[in-house]
């Protein structure tokens, strides 16, 4: 067999003959684990990470070194997922210490990757009487290690980064070891899970190459777990024949490309077929899913369906623009900062001042119209009196027409672009202005000089190049009409934004709408000023991580309706104590 690809010059030294934390058996390592202060998250973690990066230089047989680290590595997952769930894909992209979190999170993954990589590789070199336990030994280590650099790639991912300088080459190089051995196919139990090797090489390949900078960062993680499940639907080809739409060179320190991307055929590239994927997917998608599921599927059939390429020419812009991110933020800048009271019609207003919808008083009129049931011997009834309830209902209405201090203005971002095309921009975000950069999201555009209507728009992506974000945005309608939408039957208000119909491109006029309790077939009433219009949601057009977008239809006018703008117009120390 030809010699593991993997270079020793890459792994740490073997130049310490015992531990400063515990003697090396597992009995001890238990004992030392059980003494660690788990209800302080920093000391925790410290110890581990101090724990690992010295066990690593320390030399022992592989199959001690994997009995120690199959002991550590679950308590470090306990203490990697809850630093995940209270630092990490919640903020801007800039925060300080979400960064410094990823930071050492990377550091102690691939520090165990170190470790793994080391059983491995000794497994192989050293004399065992057993040849089935060094290469079960060496598929436990693979997979180890492949699940450690896969959850270093999701921590790329959550800042829309690309990994590090030799991270591809490490993960081809494990696969390439565990295929030499004949142990790829063999299943592997991790994190209450059974892989293979193939199932975590594929999952890497497929990660990468799902168009991250175009998903929201809270749509990473369930994409990073599902993925395993979807090997088993790909297919690795060499030369990279014409059925597969991505490619990879395991030779290079390199991720997938488009087929039509890569330098070469030669034997050297592999090629990804993922048409039964796709098809598996598309399957998935025929049958009821959760809005943000279906988004995530359709995406992913999208991008591994077809090569994505470019609509439109871009040519290199040096503009200042104003940016605001959100549906809220860009609906408050359209509607030139009106709070609720001023765009709702003044007998809207009336008519929720006369609303009797409280439960209180209309649980008591159904609760009298029928007979009792077991669930009535609950409580006593009559425990509440008529003029209690009347008391709340009138706190509640009280409460519900107190004028409250408008908020203040959401923020607007000044942003250099870095080329334009008629559907977009690509900007570059200031690095001092640390924002909710989210792919999926609304944003409102202005030009600095000479811009007085704010246009809307979307994050297509993000990227971060040299520590500054990139942001990719569409255009979807040079202008928008303000208004504040309640569904039938329903007193809640919430901010929308009308596009108006784009004749030239036989376009109809849409609905932007929050993310969620909006669907298809509802009855909708606007609101703006005087105007009250009725209509119904027709069908729904695109659904992102920030917004859903619907056609609709006209039922009733109730009050005249002001002039649309018509959208041709041109116009690490010091962490530990902070976790």
């Amino acid at each position: 067999m030809s010699q593991p690809p993997i270079k020793l010059s890459t792994l740490p030294q073997q130049d310490r003959s015992s531990h400063s934390a515990f003697a090396l058996n597992v009995p001890a390592v238990a004992r030392w684990l059980e003494q660690l202060p788990r209800a302080n998250t920093g000391a925790t973690t410290r110890a581990l990470f101090n724990a690992v990066v010295e066990l690593n230089r320390v030399q022992m047989p592989a199959a001690r070194r994997l009995q120690l680290l199959d002991r550590l590595i679950p308590v470090w997952q306990d203490v990697r997922d809850r630093l995940q769930r209270q630092h990490l894909g919640k903020g801007g992209l800039l925060a300080a210490q979400p960064r410094q979190v990823a930071r050492l999170l990377e550091s102690m993954t691939t520090s165990i990757t170190s470790g793994y990589t080391l059983v491995a590789l000794h497994s192989r070199t050293e004399t065992v009487r057993d040849r089935l336990e060094s290469r079960s030994q060496i598929a436990r280590a693979v997979s180890g290690a492949l699940a450690s650099q896969r959850y270093n790639l999701l921590l790329a991912s959550l800042f829309y980064q690309t990994p590090r300088a030799g991270f591809w080459k490490s993960v081809h190089d494990l696969y390439l070891l565990a295929q030499d051995q004949g142990v790829e196919l063999e299943r592997i139990e991790l994190e209450g899970r059974t892989f293979t090797v193939w199932d975590l090489y594929l999952s890497c390949l497929l990660f990468a190459a799902a168009g991250l900078n175009q998903l929201h960062q809270r749509d990473l993680d369930g994409l990073y777990r599902r993925m395993p499940g979807w090997a088993c639907h790909v297919d690795l080809a060499p030369g990279v024949p014409e059925r597969c739409l991505l490619a990879v060179n395991p030779a290079e320190d390199a991720g997938p490309v488009y087929r039509d991307k890569c330098v070469s055929t030669s034997m050297r590239w592999l090629g990804l077929d993922v048409r039964e994927l796709v098809k598996a997917l598309e399957n998935e998608l025929e049958l009821p899913t959760l809005p943000a599921e279906r988004t995530l599927l359709l995406h992913l059939t999208e991008t591994w369906g077809q090569a994505q390429s470019r609509s439109f020419m871009r040519i290199d812009s040096r503009e200042t623009l104003l940016v605001s991110i959100g549906l809220d933020a860009t609906h408050r800048h359209v509607a030139g900062d009106e709070d609720f009271d001023g765009l709702t019609p003044s007998g809207e207003i009336a008519s929720l001042a006369q609303d009797t919808g409280n439960p209180f008083v209309d649980g008591r009129t159904e609760r009298q119209q029928r007979s009792r049931d077991i669930w009535d011997s609950v409580y006593d009834p009559g425990a509440v009196s008529a003029e209690a309830v009347t008391q709340i209902d009138v706190h509640v209405r009280d409460h519900q027409m107190t004028k409250t201090a408008p908020e203040p203005l959401p923020p607007h971002y000044r942003v250099e672009t870095i080329n334009a095309s008629p559907r977009g921009y690509c900007l570059r975000w200031p690095k001092d202005a640390d924002a909710p950069l989210h792919s999926g999201e609304v944003i409102g555009v202005r030009r600095e000089k000479g811009g007085d209507q704010w246009m809307v728009g979307v994050i297509r992506w993000v990227r971060m190049a040299a520590g500054k974000p990139e942001v990719g945005i569409e255009l979807l309608s040079a202008s928008a009409l303000p208004y504040l939408a309640r569904v039938a039957g329903q007193n809640a208000r919430q901010r929308v934004l009308m596009l108006p119909a784009m004749k030239a491109i036989g376009q109809p006029a849409m609905l932007l709408t929050p993310r969620v309790q909006w669907a298809d077939r509802q009855k909708v009433m606007l609101l703006r000023h005087d105007e009250q219009v009725l209509v119904v949601l027709t069908k729904q057009v695109d659904s992102r991580s920030g917004f859903n977008q619907f056609e609709f239809r006209q039922v009733e006018h109730v009050r005249e309706a002001s002039a649309m703008v018509s959208a041709d117009e041109p116009s690490f120390e010091g962490l530990w104590e902070r976790l």
